[in-house]
């Protein structure tokens, strides 16, 4: 018998098998039986047919009135002489309800391994969507299909037939949202609140109601820029005497991120300059960053130092760098002043700072 897929109650049911025969005495009926469990006849009585039949068709009615579970068909061959040959085989299950999901849910998270809820992104960022939940007793799971798009238009940015066995699938690709398979072209608006909802179908073809997402924000804006300032926090210096303050300090002001994620933070010699402190991540709440290592600070007499900061919000977007206009470091972690036209006092120093500066900075000559 032919092994066949789950049963929907609106179909009927066709088997085949290879004709008996019997070489002494001839094959003289054959019976057919379908139930629910092995040589059972609940769902078609025993049924003679011809001898030579090789085929056995049950109306979408007879099919109707199969209890959720296995289906069985049994053939009882008898030859001439009143000896009989029983087959019984599974050939499917019926299943007449929808797969539950109840208890299933979906996420969209940065990669197929992170099951981490996100709640923004762009289009330029891998994003996935997972699930899990969804079951089928009688047919089992046979797939999913997997949108992404508004409340109205469930699948007006991606869709896709997922196999069973599989929670997960990319719906956004790194380079470019047009280069997803199953994407019709239509434009989304920054900002925009997607959501993505898989649909379980099981072996019976029946569809679930989709189970949906808590939805993401669209934002393709790169977070913008505030203002990065040298000295302790509230307020701005020009110069510092490392052998009074032992560390450098520098704060920054005015990042407007609605979500922000962290910062990036360097120091160095020159404007986004990382020769004195290598990147830095820091935390959303951060305003300040100081540099007190010793082994660090020595050797910076003499010198301007900049810090250089960067946002970054949760869309995965990255803003530009933005320096400090450098601090003048009039005295090392020894005492006294690094030169004497530099001058020691780290509050009079503003216009030895600017020229020092200037100095540093300027465009070669023509010399």
């Amino acid at each position: 018998l032919a092994v066949l897929p789950a049963l929907d109650a609106a179909d009927g049911l066709e088997f085949a098998w290879i004709p008996f025969s019997d070489a002494e005495t001839g094959v003289a009926a054959l019976h057919v039986s379908v139930g629910s469990f092995p040589y059972a006849a609940g769902i078609v009585p025993r049924t003679s047919v011809a001898t030579t039949a090789n085929s056995y068709s049950v109306a979408a009615e007879n099919i109707g009135t199969m209890p959720p579970g296995p289906v069985w068909v049994t053939l009882i061959a008898e030859s001439g002489s009143g000896a009989q040959t029983v087959v019984t085989n599974q050939v499917g299950s019926a299943d007449a309800s929808a797969p539950d999901v109840r208890l299933a849910s979906v996420v969209e998270t940065i990669s197929n391994t992170s099951l981490i809820d996100i709640d923004h992104t762009n289009t330029e960022a891998p994003l996935y969507a997972h699930w899990s939940g969804a079951t089928d007793k009688e047919s089992g799971i046979a797939h999913y299909v997997v949108q992404v798009g508004t409340s109205e238009l469930p699948g007006r940015m991606f869709e896709a037939e997922v196999p069973a066995g599989q929670s997960f699938v990319q719906v956004w690709l790194a380079d470019s949202l047009a280069a997803v398979p199953g994407h019709d072209g239509g434009v989304i608006a920054d900002g925009s609140l997607l959501h993505v909802s898989v649909t379980a179908v099981n072996g019976a073809g029946i569809s679930s109601n989709p189970f949906v997402s808590d939805g993401f924000q669209l934002d393709t804006l790169a977070p913008s820029t505030g203002t990065v300032l040298d000295g302790p926090y509230g307020r701005e210096a020009d110069c510092v005497c490392l052998s009074r303050s032992k560390r450098l300090e520098f704060w920054w002001r005015n990042f407007e991120i609605e979500h922000l994620d962290h910062y990036d933070v360097v120091v160095g010699t020159y404007p986004l300059g990382d020769d004195v402190v290598a990147a830095q991540e820091l935390p959303p709440t951060a305003s300040t960053f100081v540099v007190d290592n010793a082994d660090i600070l020595s050797g910076l007499g003499g010198k301007v130092i900049y810090a250089s900061v960067r946002a970054h919000d949760k869309a995965r977007n990255v803003g530009k760098w933005l320096s400090s206009s450098g601090v003048l470091v009039t005295c090392g972690l020894e005492d006294g002043p690094v030169a004497d036209d530099i001058g020691g006092d780290p509050f009079l120093c503003v216009g030895n700072h600017r020229r020092l500066d200037a100095e540093l900075h300027a465009p070669p000559s023509d010399a």
